[in-house]
């Protein structure tokens, strides 16, 4: 039984080890795994706590941040789309 089923601490975890493959075989190019990382953003974004989980920690909040920004962006440039 590995701790991904029992340890709610340890969810998502299989997706973290994927990226950290998949970024030491593209010499760390982020922009190469951008499907591994939404892969463990939906994980950690489909659990009840995810801060709960170690490996969801930090990352939900970073990707949250993410998310702000890139909306106030975009509502920048539609407010300036109208002047």
């Amino acid at each position: 039984m590995d701790l991904e089923s029992v340890d709610p601490r340890f969810q998502c975890k299989s997706f973290c080890c994927v990226i950290q493959d998949c970024l030491a075989r593209y010499d760390y190019n982020q922009s190469m795994c951008s499907r591994e990382i939404e892969q463990l953003v939906e994980c950690c974004s489909s659990l009840a706590r995810p801060e709960g989980s170690l490996h969801c920690m930090g990352f939900m909040n970073l990707h949250h941040q993410a998310r702000q920004h890139a909306e106030g962006c975009q509502a920048r440039l539609e407010s300036s789309a109208l002047d």
